[in-house]
This record gives structure tokens, sequence and C-alpha cells, in this order.
């Protein structure tokens, strides 16, 4: 078999809970751009301990990227900013890679990744409870697996940032804002069309918010959705068949965003709230020297 030589042109890296998962959506609709169906393939940290499915070898990941007409194909990882090795993997294999982050204050960040796991039924801890274990230095682990539940070190992201302007240099990573995501998505589009060197694109479905974190309306149904039993697969199976594994998939994920949306919002208390904000004082520093302008 002949081995298959695509790559992506470009890498979102993260943060997790930043809107990688909405500008992935946001890119995948522009119509001279190929990202997977697989959003995070991970390859080049696959070899952590990680407590989702990724992609481990390279033909593998080639052959996610294998589609003509296209101008430029992508992949979002957000695991790629938070393990050293992976701006060296990716520039060994890739070396004309772009790279695109999104950062947001790491605080909110932080709170919104305790409220993903919360939501995947992950995390038994209050944020209080878990930020606090935290910084008393232990290494929080979810059947052995470190990343997604140390909430603080998640947020420690600018030297993982500066060693990928090292890599690949300033002109080649973009560091946008998650609140210019939230509050001028065209803005922000616009700025990462250029920086690909493509046309901009008419927005589509611009407000819609993907993998929202926060409490379901219905408990019944957000449990239904996220159980993995064979009594939901059995339920699935039909509707698979008739129509198809990926738009099952589409369907899935509008009905469990739609039931968070519609839930109510987790609340930060004032404590722990202040408690970050010192303990990210100097990081939100960084990082706002690290976003690019314009």
């Amino acid at each position: 078999m002949k081995k298959p030589t695509n790559l992506p042109s470009f890498i979102v890296i993260g943060a997790a809970k930043s809107g990688t998962t909405t500008l992935y959506q946001h890119l995948k609709a522009h119509p001279d751009i190929f990202m997977p169906d697989f959003k995070e393939p991970h390859y080049f940290v696959s070899q952590q301990k990680l407590n989702f499915k990724v992609i481990a070898s390279e033909d593998d990941y080639r052959r996610l990227f294998c589609r003509s007409g296209h101008a430029l194909s992508g992949e979002a990882s957000t695991g790629y900013l938070y393990f050293p090795e992976a701006a060296q993997k990716i520039k060994q294999l890739i070396p004309e890679c772009k790279i695109i982050a999104l950062v947001r204050d790491p605080s909110a960040r932080a709170f919104s990744m305790w409220g993903h796991q919360i939501r995947e039924g992950l995390e038994e801890l209050s944020f209080d409870a878990a930020v606090r274990e935290e910084l008393t230095g232990k290494t929080r682990l979810h059947k052995g697996v470190e990343y997604g539940f140390n909430y603080c070190k998640l947020g420690m992201i600018s030297e993982h940032l500066i060693e990928y302007q090292k890599q690949f240099g300033e002109s080649n990573v973009l560091i946008a804002d998650y609140e210019l995501l939230r509050t001028n998505p065209v803005k922000l589009m616009t700025q990462i069309y250029r920086f690909l060197d493509l046309p901009d694109a008419a927005p589509i479905g611009l407000q819609t918010r993907y993998n929202a974190s926060g409490k379901p309306k219905f408990d019944w149904l957000h449990s239904f959705l996220n159980n993995k039993s064979r009594f939901r697969s059995m339920m699935t199976y039909p509707v698979k068949y008739l129509l198809g594994e990926k738009f099952t998939h589409t369907v899935w994920q509008t009905l469990r965003n739609k039931n968070i949306n519609a839930g109510t919002r987790h609340a930060m208390s004032k404590d722990t709230a202040a408690l970050l904000e010192r303990h990210f004082a100097e990081e939100k520093s960084r990082l706002a020297t690290l976003v690019t302008r314009g």
C-alpha cells in the first residue's frame, strides 16, 4: 500500500476550554479548508496517558488529510499546548506548519474546565475543593490520568507558547484572545483567514456555541446522551444505520448542547476567584504580551 503523504498546513494547539471546538467548526465551514471529522487526533502527544482516543500511527495520522480539492488542511488538538515535546515533534514532521492558539483568562478557563469534567461525570469535588487540593502541591489524577484534572497547571501556558514561537517563528504563530471569539467572531475569523493567506469567507453559524459547559436542564437526558451503556447502543443503532454515524453524532451533540445551554451556569465563589487572581497574576501579564494584535 502506498504511504499517504498528506499533512496539515496548520494546527490549532489549544488552549482547552478556550473556544477551540467552536473555532474548529468555523474553520471547517470555510470552502478552502479541510478539517478531519476526528477533531482531536493528538498524534504528537499520543504516547501520553490520556482518557480519550488518539491517533498513534503516522500512517493513520496522514490518512486523516487524504482529501483533494482544498487549499489547506488543519487539525485541532488541545493537548499540544501542554506537553513540552509536542512543538518539536510537529516541527520535525511539518516544518512549515502554521500554529494557532486561543488563550483565555486562566481563572475562567480553569473554572470552565472543571465544569466540563462535571458535565462528563468525571469530577467529584467542588471547584473550590479541587483548586485547593491542587494548590497544596498534589497532582490530581482520574483513573491514572493527569491531563484535564489539574485546572491551575493547565492555565500556565505562556512558556509553552514561547516555545512554539521559537520553533516556528513568531510570524507563523497566531495567538488569539478567546474574548474576541466570544464578542466579535467575524473579526477573529478574518484575522485567522489572513494569517492562513486565505480569502475571507461568509460567516457561517458564528453565533453557535460548541462544547459548552454547565448544569443541564434535564439531568435524565444528559445522562442518556453521555451514557455508553449497552442499552444506549441498542437504542441508537437503528438511527446510526439509517442516518449514518456522522449525522447521528451531529444530532447527539446538538441535543446535548441545547440541553446544557438551557440549563444553569455554575458560579465561582468570591474566595476562590480571589485566590486564583493572585495565583495567575503574573501569567495573565505574560499572556497579554503574547496575544497577536491586528
